[in-house]
């Protein structure tokens, strides 16, 4: 929890695998994300 006020800073890795079109498939952190 952050105290009112309070900043924080957030990060992501993320990978994909396809052409630069649309992506044939998308992980957030190592975790598949299903595309729609």
């Amino acid at each position: 929890a952050l105290a009112p006020g309070a900043s924080t800073t957030l990060g992501f890795q993320a990978t994909h695998t396809g052409n630069t079109g649309t992506p044939s498939s998308f992980a957030l952190n190592g975790t598949v994300c299903q595309r729609g």
